[in-house]
């Protein structure tokens, strides 16, 4: 296998997953492959931005030719596509079209073959926490060091993280929306468990930081403002605890700033109708699901 192609979707947490989806699939076959990002959804879709290189810096990676022509992959990623919004269950390529090169899933993914082909083609989001474990590594080696400083912040002292999506996108969507109740009692058992006598920073990020600033997170909270996602999230690295939205932005916050001793708090719910973090691939060591 030669090459992997990949669909690039949703924000900065989703292109993530994608990405390493296809780190994954590079180290199951050649371990080799040049990877091109398929782009063209940011051309219609407007409510995140393509951002992934404004985090990895990695030379094995390039944005898709749309000169070059994949008719088979178009057509077929389009059937798919139209599958999915038909049948909201998840929805899995089939074998025989995996092993041509065919990679589409809706959120988990599908057994991998080793691929038959010189190109293998990749669409869905690959939420799972196991294959983006076996590709951390891979990811951390391609993210430069942060360079921003916020006031009132010592990276080197004892640090939690606050992740809060509260954006009019997701209530439109009908995703579940953690209340600040959650973040406070997340923030609290964090410190019981590890903090008790000792002075620990907290930090807030938000897509609605004015909401949460007049929200009663914490009393000594430091609101990050005026920063990118890709710097929010660097930022978010270099915290010591995590107390994350269900949001795939605040996942890889956390998932990439993991240290061996980290607590992760999750809300119960993390997908729309009622779908339980408990249920989904996304839980790992140090993860820990805040129930009601």
């Amino acid at each position: 296998m030669d090459k992997i192609i990949a669909r690039m979707r949703g924000g900065l947490g989703n292109q993530l997953f994608i990405l390493s989806f296809a780190y994954y699939i590079d180290e199951l076959n050649s371990g080799d492959a040049i990877i091109q990002l398929d782009t063209r959804e940011y051309k219609t879709y407007k409510i995140r931005d393509f951002e992934l290189f404004k985090l990895i810096d990695d030379s094995k990676i390039s944005i898709m030719d749309e000169k070059e022509k994949h008719l088979f992959y178009d057509i077929t990623r389009e059937a798919f596509h139209v599958a999915q919004r038909l049948n909201r269950k998840e929805t899995k390529s089939i074998m025989p079209l995996s092993k041509i090169g065919l990679l589409y899933s809706r959120r988990s993914p599908l057994l991998i073959p080793r691929i038959n082909s010189k190109a293998a083609f990749v669409y869905g989001y690959y939420q799972d926490s196991e294959i983006a474990s076996k590709v951390r590594n891979r990811i951390l080696e391609h993210i430069p060091p942060n360079t921003i400083s916020i006031d009132g912040y010592n990276p080197n002292k004892p640090s939690i993280a606050v992740s809060i999506r509260w954006g009019q996108d997701y209530v439109n969507a009908g995703w579940p929306i953690c209340n600040a109740e959650y973040f406070r009692k997340g923030i609290q058992r964090i410190i019981e468990k590890k903090y008790k006598n000792q002075d620990v920073q907290i930090l807030i990020f938000s897509d609605e930081i004015e909401k949460a600033m007049q929200s009663n997170i914490h009393e000594k909270a430091i609101f990050i403002k005026g920063l990118s996602s890709s710097e929010q999230l660097k930022l978010m690295m270099t915290c010591n605890d995590y107390v994350i939205a269900n949001s795939s932005f605040s996942w890889w916050g956390a998932f990439l700033g993991k240290k061996e001793d980290s607590f992760v708090i999750l809300p119960k719910y993390w997908y729309e109708n009622g779908g339980e973090t408990k249920n989904t691939k996304l839980l790992y060591d140090n993860t820990y699901i805040m129930e009601e």
